[in-house]
C-alpha cells in the first residue's frame, strides 16, 4: 500500500478555517488580485514549515499508512549512488531515520514535502508531454506520468478516451522510440491477429502519426494535466489557472474531468479565473467539489467556503445553468438589470465615466435575467456565494406587493420599514391620472418629431406621441414619465423616503421611470434605443447627464461626474 498524505485542516488569517477530506477538490475563486494564487503558494509553503502567510494562518497534514509502508514505497524509487551513505528521491537526498521520524511526528512534512505535494505549474502542464527517457520496466519502478501510461493500458484508454473528447483524437503511447518514450495524437490504428501490436506493420503505423510535443499548447497543456492526474505520485495536486490555453468546450470538459471519479485519490487544490471552468465542475454533480471566494479590501482579506449543497441547488437552476451568472464570482460586485440592453447601457456609462476619472478600472459585471421577475431568485443565488450585488430597475417594479416584497427581502431589507412609504407611494399613484402640462406636452412631442428623417413616420414615433398627449393608466404614466407621475406633498416624500431605503438595500429605481426615459429624443424602444444612445458621447452629452449620476451612484463612484469638455 502507498502511504497517503492529504491536508485536513486549513486556518486562514481572519481565524476560519476549512475543515477537508483526502479527496476534496478545492477550487478557489475571486476578483483580481484578492489572493487566489497566494492560497496555493501559502499551501504549498505550509506543508514543510510553519510560515507567517497573508491568508494562510495554519495548515495540518493526515498521514495514512505506517513507517514500514512508507520505506517500502520509497525504497522502490529512491537511489543510492555508490559510496553515498544517503538515499535520492526526486532531487532530494534523505536518511530513512530521518524520514521515519517525521512520519511519526506531529509537524510538518518538511524537506519531504515533495514526496506528496505537487505545483503544478504552466511551464511543468507543457513541458510534461515531451519524450521521457525509457527505462527497465522489469527492474525499475516507473518514475515519471509517462512510464506508468507505458506499463498500464487501461490508463491509457482512459486518458485517451478524455482526450478524444476534447479534441477528437487518440492520445497514443509511442512504444517503438528506443531510448525516448514519446506521446502521439491521432487515430490510433487497430491491433489484428496478423499485426499486433509488436508488430513492424503496426510501429510504422504509430510512426504517422504526429508527436503530441509538437501540437499547440491547447493539447500540451490539456494533455499535461490529464498525465500529471493520473502517473504523478504526489497525492495532494496544486494547479493555478488550469484553464489557462484553453477554449471554453475543453475548459468545461477539464472540470468535469477533475471531479471525476477517475481521479479520487486525489485531494486538489486549485485558482481560476473560469465560469466555465466552474460549470464543469459543477456539472460532475460530485460531492467532492468545495468552492472557497476571497475578497480582499482595505481591512485585509475575507474567506468564505460556498457549501457544496447549496452550489447544487442552485446549479439546479435552468438560469444559472445557461447563463453567465456565475461569473459574477470573480468580480467584486455584480449588478442584475431586467435585460440585455439595459446591461449593456449602464456597463457602457460605467467604462465612460471610469476611463475619465482614471485610477484603477471598475471590476463590475453588469448582467441581466430576462426580466424583473427573476431578479429576487439571482440576487438570492449570489448572495449566497458571497458576491455584493445591486440592481437597476423601471420603477413600475413598486407595482406588485408580492413581487416587490420578495425583491426587498432577496436584499436583506425588512419589509416592515419599506411597506409604509411604498403603501403611500402606490395608493397615490393608483388614485390619480396625472395631469401634464401644456408646456411638457409640446416639448415631448417636438422632441419625437425632432428625431423622425423618414418620409413616412415611424410606428415608434406615433406611439411616443400617443402617449405624450395622454396618459392611459396610472402605471403606464409612471413608467413612461417616472416620478414627476407621482403625486406631488406626501406621496413625493414618501418616494424620496423609499428611494434611500431601497438604495440602502442595493435596489436603485430608475427615476425616469424606465431606461429609454433617460434619452427622450430617441424613439426608438429596447435594443434599437440602445444601439442609437451609445453613438453618442456618453461623457459630455447633455442629454445623459441623469444616466451618468444615476450609474455613478449605483457602481459606488461617487455623486454627479463633472463631464470633460
Amino acid at each position: 500500500m502507498q502511504p497517503r498524505v492529504w491536508i485536513d485542516k486549513v486556518v486562514f488569517v481572519d481565524e476560519s478555517s476549512l475543515q477537508l477530506n483526502k479527496n476534496d477538490v478545492v477550487v478557489v475563486v475571486g476578483p483580481n488580485n484578492a489572493g487566489k494564487t497566494t492560497f496555493l503558494r501559502e499551501i504549498l509553503a505550509n506543508a514543510s514549515s510553519s510560515t507567517d502567510g497573508s491568508l494562510v494562518k495554519e495548515s495540518t497534514y493526515f498521514r495514512e499508512g505506517t513507517s514500514d509502508e512508507l520505506i517500502a514505497w520509497i525504497s522502490t524509487l529512491a537511489r543510492r549512488k555508490e559510496g553515498q551513505e544517503y538515499e535520492t528521491f526526486l532531487g532530494i537526498s534523505f536518511y530513512y531515520e530521518n524520514l521515519v521520524r517525521m512520519w511519526n511526528g506531529p509537524g510538518k512534512l518538511e524537506q519531504y514535502s515533495r514526496f506528496f505535494v505537487y505545483f503544478l505549474t504552466t511551464d511543468q502542464r507543457l513541458n510534461a508531454s515531451a519524450p521521457v527517457g525509457s527505462f527497465s520496466a522489469a527492474n525499475e519502478a516507473p518514475a515519471l506520468p509517462i512510464h506508468r501510461l507505458y506499463l498500464d493500458d487501461r490508463l491509457e484508454v482512459t486518458l485517451s478516451s478524455y482526450f478524444r473528447r476534447a479534441y477528437g483524437v487518440d492520445l497514443v503511447v509511442d512504444r517503438f522510440g528506443g531510448n525516448l518514450i514519446p506521446l502521439r495524437v491521432g487515430q490510433k490504428p487497430a491491433a489484428t491477429a496478423e499485426h499486433d501490436r509488436a508488430s513492424f506493420q503496426y510501429m510504422q503505423k504509430i510512426r504517422l502519426l504526429p508527436f503530441l510535443h509538437s501540437q499547440g499548447d491547447g493539447m500540451r497543456s490539456f494533455a499535461g494535466i490529464l498525465l500529471t492526474l493520473a502517473g504523478q505520485l504526489e497525492n495532494v495536486l496544486i494547479i493555478d489557472e488550469p484553464e489557462t490555453f484553453l477554449h471554453p468546450p475543453q475548459i468545461r470538459l477539464l472540470g468535469r474531468m477533475l471531479a471525476s471519479s477517475d481521479f479520487a485519490e486525489r485531494q486538489i487544490f486549485m485558482a481560476t479565473h473560469s465560469g466555465d471552468f466552474i460549470r464543469g465542475l459543477l456539472e460532475s454533480d460530485s460531492s467532492r467539489v468545495r468552492v472557497v471566494r476571497i475578497t480582499r479590501d482595505d481591512r485585509g482579506a475575507a474567506i468564505c467556503e460556498l457549501s457544496n449543497d447549496r452550489l447544487r441547488d442552485l446549479w439546479s437552476d435552468p438560469l444559472l445553468r445557461y447563463s453567465n451568472i456565475l461569473d459574477g464570482l470573480f468580480h467584486e460586485k455584480v449588478i442584475i438589470c431586467e435585460a440585455d440592453g439595459d446591461a449593456r447601457f449602464y456597463s457602457a456609462i460605467a467604462d465612460a465615466l471610469s476611463d475619465n476619472r482614471g485610477g484603477k478600472n471598475l471590476d463590475i459585471m453588469f448582467t441581466h435575467c430576462g426580466g424583473k421577475d427573476r431578479v429576487p431568485m439571482v440576487i438570492r443565488a449570489l448572495r449566497n456565494l458571497n458576491v455584493p450585488v445591486s440592481c437597476a430597475l423601471d420603477i413600475d417594479v413598486i407595482r406588485d406587493r408580492a413581487k416587490f416584497k420578495d425583491l426587498v427581502e432577496s436584499t436583506g431589507g425588512e419589509w416592515i420599514s419599506i411597506e409604509p412609504q411604498w403603501k403611500l407611494v402606490v395608493d397615490a399613484v393608483g388614485r390619480t391620472v396625472p395631469k401634464r402640462l401644456t408646456g411638457d406636452v409640446v416639448r415631448d412631442i417636438s422632441l419625437v418629431l425632432q428625431s423622425v428623417t423618414s418620409d413616412q413616420f415611424p410606428d415608434d414615433a406615433a406611439k411616443q406621441v400617443e402617449l405624450a398627449m395622454r396618459a392611459t393608466s396610472p402605471w403606464k404614466a409612471l413608467k413612461a414619465f417616472g416620478k414627476a407621475a407621482i403625486p406631488p406633498g406626501d406621496p413625493t416624500r414618501a418616494f424620496s423616503r423609499l428611494d434611500a431605503l431601497l438604495r440602502s438595500s442595493g435596489i436603485y429605481l430608475v427615476s425616469e421611470g424606465e431606461l429609454e426615459g433617460f434619452v427622450r429624443s430617441i424613439g426608438n424602444h429596447g435594443p434599437k434605443w440602445v444601439a442609437e444612445v451609445l453613438k453618442l458621447n456618453l461623457l459630455v452629452d447633455p442629454e445623459l447627464e441623469s444616466a451618468r449620476t444615476f450609474v455613478s451612484e449605483l457602481t459606488g463612484m461617487g455623486g454627479s461626474p463633472t463631464p470633460v469638455r
